[in-house]
This record gives C-alpha cells, sequence and structure tokens, in this order.
C-alpha cells in the first residue's frame, strides 16, 4: 500500500496548498459556480451483483456462474482513517472538477472499492481443467456445483482495489441558501465513463499472483447526491452510484505468466465525501 499512501499524503498537501493560494479570493457564489472548482476525498461501502467469471489458460478454460461477492471495509479508528500515511488504505473517493455552466461541470476522479469472492461459495461450473493445472479439480464440467475455496480452488479478490478510473459529467442544482450563500442544500446528478484498474489478489489452484495494477476493459456509471454547504466553500455529500465494468483481462499469476480471467461487475456504491469549492481568479 505504499504507493496509495503516497497518493493520500500528496492530495492531502494539494488540498492544503488550493486552501492556502484561495484563502484571499472573494466570496464563492452558490447560484452562480460557472468558473469554479471543487476538490473532495471521502469514503465508500459498496455492494455487488453475483458475476459470472472465466478462466483460462494453456492448462484450463472454464467458468463459474453467479459467484456472490462483497467489500472489504477497514475497521473504523481515528488513526486507520485521519491518519496522513493510512488515509488511502480503506475504500476511500477523490475526485475534482470545474463548473462549465452554472448548472454542469465536469469532473475526474478515483473510487477505490474492494471486492472478494465468497470463500467456499457453492457455484456451478463449465468447461476443462487439466492434470496439469490442478490433479484434484482436473475434470470436465457441465454445469455441476463446485465450492469455491479460496485456499485450494479459486479466489478473485481485488483487494488492493477495483480502482475506477473515471470521468463524469454532473447537474448541480442549488435548491436553498441562506442570504449570505455561507450554507445551502443542493442536489447532484451525473453520469460517466469507468477506466477500471483492478489491483488483483488472485489465488488459482492453491498459486497467487503478484497483485500487481493494470487497466483491463470499460465501464459506465450513474449516481445521485445530495450537497450541504457550509462555511460558503465546503460542502458534505452524501451520494449513491449504480455501475458497471467489463474487465476481460484480470491477472491470476505472478508476472510474465498468461493466465486471465474475466467478469462483468455490476455493484451499488454509497458514498460520503467532504468537498472544498473555490475559484481561482
Amino acid at each position: 500500500m505504499t504507493g496509495l499512501s503516497k497518493f493520500g499524503i500528496v492530495a492531502i498537501l494539494f488540498l492544503l496548498m488550493i486552501n492556502d493560494a484561495t484563502s484571499q479570493v472573494s466570496h464563492i457564489d452558490l447560484k452562480k459556480p460557472k468558473g469554479q472548482f471543487f476538490l473532495f476525498w471521502g469514503y465508500n461501502r459498496s455492494v455487488y451483483a453475483r458475476s459470472d467469471i472465466h478462466f483460462k489458460s494453456d492448462s484450463y478454460d472454464f467458468t463459474l456462474y453467479d459467484v456472490p461477492a462483497h467489500d472489504l471495509p477497514e475497521r473504523f479508528t481515528v488513526d486507520g482513517y485521519l491518519n496522513p500515511l493510512k488515509v488511502t488504505i480503506p475504500q476511500f473517493n477523490a475526485r475534482g472538477g470545474f463548473f462549465i455552466t452554472n448548472k454542469y461541470a465536469v469532473s475526474a476522479g478515483w473510487d477505490h472499492t474492494k471486492y472478494q469472492t465468497q470463500n467456499d461459495a457453492m457455484v456451478k461450473i463449465s468447461g476443462t481443467i487439466d492434470k496439469e493445472a490442478s490433479e484434484e479439480y482436473a475434470g470436465t464440467y457441465d454445469g455441476e456445483m463446485i465450492k469455491a475455496n479460496h485456499d485450494k480452488f479459486i479466489r478473485i479478490e481485488h483487494s488492493d482495489g477495483l480502482n475506477l478510473i473515471q470521468a463524469n459529467i454532473e447537474r448541480h442544482d442549488l435548491l436553498l441558501s441562506n442570504p449570505e450563500q455561507s450554507m445551502g442544500l443542493g442536489t447532484v446528478l451525473g453520469t460517466g465513463i469507468i477506466f477500471p484498474m483492478p489491483w488483483t489478489n488472485a489465488k488459482v489452484f492453491g498459486v497467487r499472483n503478484d497483485d500487481r495494477p493494470h487497466f483491463t476493459g470499460l465501464g459506465f456509471s450513474v449516481f445521485t447526491a445530495v450537497k450541504f454547504h457550509f462555511l460558503s466553500r465546503l460542502y458534505l455529500q452524501v451520494a449513491g452510484h449504480a455501475g458497471f465494468v467489463h474487465m476481460p483481462g484480470i491477472v491470476l499469476t505472478p508476472r510474465g505468466g498468461t493466465e486471465r480471467a474475466s467478469q462483468n461487475i455490476k455493484y451499488l456504491q454509497g458514498m460520503v465525501v467532504l468537498a472544498y469549492q473555490f475559484r481561482l481568479n
């Protein structure tokens, strides 16, 4: 997690620099945000639909059907979530955006979610496994049930991140505010394209991969949120996302191996973030 921790430090320092650089600028107009920027950081929980996972190499070619999975939240501690050296370990959300009109903004960011197949789940299997891959599981299958044990058979765990790199278009509406515009309530509706970058800790027939990130596939999401503005430039945002990602090239074995998996993941994600809205001139 060293690289992610460094990212967290950089992100926090960047926020502090922006705050310092904009501390003397004029009051933010919540009703006319065109030309303003925003940055946010927060945390999420996700739920996943069952998915089919296809595994392929020179010695096996099989599919597991309707595999259940769950996210991997970190237990909440002040140190774990607020320590600058650890803030990127939990499931986090980081994003920046720019208002191109008073209603619409474009944004880009990183949703660091986590995904793990359910240990010992009973699932259907079809395909072939050669003895070179596994003496225990060798055979030809056609819809039989099998126990997906993590240690002996299969584990797919995007635990260093089912990282969703996103580019979004968003509509922001201010519903109400006080006369000074130091407080307000607003909504967000948006959609975006996703570039999945799984960092997968897979285990296939007892063989672990080397846990490296890579881009594979494409996806999209739609989302809605409620914003609570306070102290003019700050707001708390509570959001819900629904998304789909197609990943055809999941790495399964140590560096240099050709074994791959593919799957489509449908998910629902809830997030709570703290945002800073500002203008550069």
